[in-house]
């Protein structure tokens, strides 16, 4: 976080996304996928993907926003919990909208901050999220050999 002024912090986020598992699942439908993510009231999503598990995403996202009333970093990471994040696997479709396959949501603090007793200067290490399945998901499960 950058203090711009006595009443004003930017929040700059920088999602790296690698890689995308379901594992002994694979796609009925081979059209491509991307991930969608809604962060900081601002949405980004990776490049096209063929339908192959693990998906290879390798998607480096940039979000920002400034808070003018914030007075100090605890201010902002209060006004994360107002702020909710969406991540979303979705497949496109030549016959109908595209389709949300997964998604995880969850407010903006407990997704950059997971630790209660972490600070605001807190530098996540690698971690994951599980993601809801739509009751859609065209999935056949790979049989084991």
């Amino acid at each position: 976080m950058e203090k711009l002024s006595l009443h004003a912090y930017k929040c700059i986020v920088e999602l790296s996304l690698h890689e995308l598992t379901a594992p002994g699942v694979r796609l009925a439908n081979k059209d491509d996928l991307y991930v969608n993510v809604c962060l900081l009231g601002q949405q980004r999503r990776t490049r096209l993907v063929q339908p192959i598990f693990p998906l290879k995403l390798s998607a480096h996202l940039t979000f920002e926003k400034t808070f003018k009333y914030a007075r100090d970093q605890e201010d902002v990471v209060n006004f994360l919990d107002d702020l909710n994040v969406l991540i979303e696997l979705i497949q496109l479709s030549r016959t109908n909208s595209n389709e949300v396959l997964a998604w995880y949501e969850s407010n903006a603090r407990q997704f950059l901050y997971p630790d209660p007793d972490a600070s605001a200067n807190f530098d996540s290490p690698q971690r994951g999220a599980f993601m809801t399945r739509s009751d859609s998901f065209p999935v056949e499960f790979l049989k084991p050999i």
